[in-house]
Parts: structure tokens; sequence; C-alpha cells
């Protein structure tokens, strides 16, 4: 008994290693809900999402933030240090967090923003709950604005945090002060019909930065033959990703042609 605890109270030292911290980051990579509830009024206060991702001890997150009114996205930055904590900081927003386990199915942080305009700053406390990102295959039918029904099947793969080089920086549509950019992929097929001349048009989007998870938000973009853009953008309804309401937009030339929007459901 005597050796088995000293064991354990030298493996529980030796987990405060830099070594060990790196081994034990890959474990935040993921979707998280920090604050608030999944009611459209938002009547549980601000809903703060975030993804993660680790490389080595740094770590990178994207999130969402939203309050009645207004919405913001963000992109983070931060160290995991020997204790189990971190800071992860953008010009918007801070998000300090600790690991009461190795578990990490949850975490307790504090948060504090100045997104400004419409946004009013806010800050606070909370339990960080993992939530899934969006897989499989989601369908239904949408409206463009002028009441036309558009039939969609969105096949969506979350694929693992990664990283980019970039020649430029505005190859990637983020606004990151660097050549190189951190994103957690989301790949897929969309099959489309009724949005402007498509007829069960089916396209094909392979990895790339413009097509990622934030929060409890996606973006992923087709390319068209034209060399226009079809980009969908989806908001998850839950923490399950069992729903998401959805947009989809043809850009050419960098301006948006056609629309339209409406809830997809997995099956």
């Amino acid at each position: 008994m005597i050796l088995r605890g000293f064991l354990l109270g030298l493996a529980a030292c030796l987990c405060f290693l830099p070594d060990c911290t790196g081994q034990v980051a890959p474990s935040l990579n993921g979707s998280w809900l920090l604050t608030g509830g999944w009611d459209p009024a938002l009547k549980d206060g601000p809903r703060l999402t975030l993804t993660m991702g680790s490389a080595g001890e740094d770590l990178f997150g994207e999130g969402d933030y939203q309050v009645p009114g207004c919405a913001g996205t963000f992109v983070v930055h931060g160290k995991l240090v020997a204790d189990g904590t971190f800071t992860l900081t953008s010009r918007f927003i801070s998000i300090t967090g600790t690991f009461a386990d190795g578990r990490f199915s949850s975490w307790t942080g504090s948060y504090k923003t100045s997104f400004g305009n419409n946004c009013s700053n806010s800050s606070g406390k909370f339990i960080a709950n993992r939530i899934k990102s969006p897989q499989g295959t989601y369908s239904g039918t949408m409206k463009t604005p002028g009441g036309k029904t558009v039939t969609v099947s969105l096949r969506l793969i979350t694929g693992e945090f990664t990283s980019k080089a970039l020649q430029q920086n505005v190859e990637a549509d983020m606004s990151i002060p660097t050549n190189v950019v951190h994103f957690t992929p989301v790949i897929g097929t969309l099959n489309i019909a009724g949005l402007g001349d498509m007829s069960n048009t089916e396209f094909t989007a392979i990895e790339d930065p413009n097509s990622r998870v934030f929060g409890d938000e996606f973006i992923i973009s087709f390319p068209l033959e034209n060399k226009s853009i079809l980009k969908v953008a989806g908001i998850m309804k839950d923490g399950e990703a069992s729903a998401a309401l959805v947009m989809v937009t043809i850009f050419s030339e960098g301006k948006p042609t056609e629309s339209a929007a409406g809830v997809l459901v997995r099956q």
C-alpha cells in the first residue's frame, strides 16, 4: 500500500512537467459550450462557444459569441502551462481556463469581452462542457428570399485540428496576422436542387482553411465551374449537433447573387 501510494504521488508530480502538459493538451481539441443555453432568445445570458486545438503546448481557438441583437466571431491563442491553466486572448475577448482532473470532459474558467458596437461587454465564470461538431448527413428544404423552395442534402465530416501555411494572408478569409493558420476543418458533399438553375447538382469540398468549425458554427465552401463559390454556413441548434440553421449563398466575383436559408436535420 505504501509503495502504491508513493507511485501514485510520483505520477501526479510528473504530470506537472512540461512534457506531460504537452501530452494532455490534445484532450482539449474539439468544441465547447462555455456560457448560455440553446434557447434562440438567449434567456440564459450570452452564449459563448469555442473550438480548440493544440500544437504542443500552444493552444488555438475559434469561437462564437452571441447576445440579443449582436453576434461576433473571434480567433484566440494561448499556451497551456504546467499547472493545467491557460489564457486565450484576442483583441475582443480573453478566456482563462483551469483543469480540475485528467478526464477533460469539462473545465472551469472565466471570460471577458470587449467587442463594442452593438455588443454590450460582459464577463463571468463558467464550466465548459463538450459539444458535438457537425457530423453526418443533414437534409431538408430551404426558402429563397422570393419564396422558392430549395432542397438540400449536406454530408459533413469534421476533421482533426490542423494547420496550413499560406502564401498570402488573403488566401484565407480569416483576419489572422500570420502566414500560418490553425483550424478544425470540415469537409463534405452537397446535393442541392432549386437554387438558380441547379437541379440535383452535387458538389464536393476539400480540406481548406475557409471550411472549418468554430464554436457552434461551421462554414464550408464549394467551388463552382464558373469560378463562383457556393458557401454553406450553419449554426447548430443544440449541443448534440442534431440540426442546424443553414444558409447557402452563391458568390460571384466576391458578391452574393443567390441564397436560401432553412433548418437541416441530421438523418
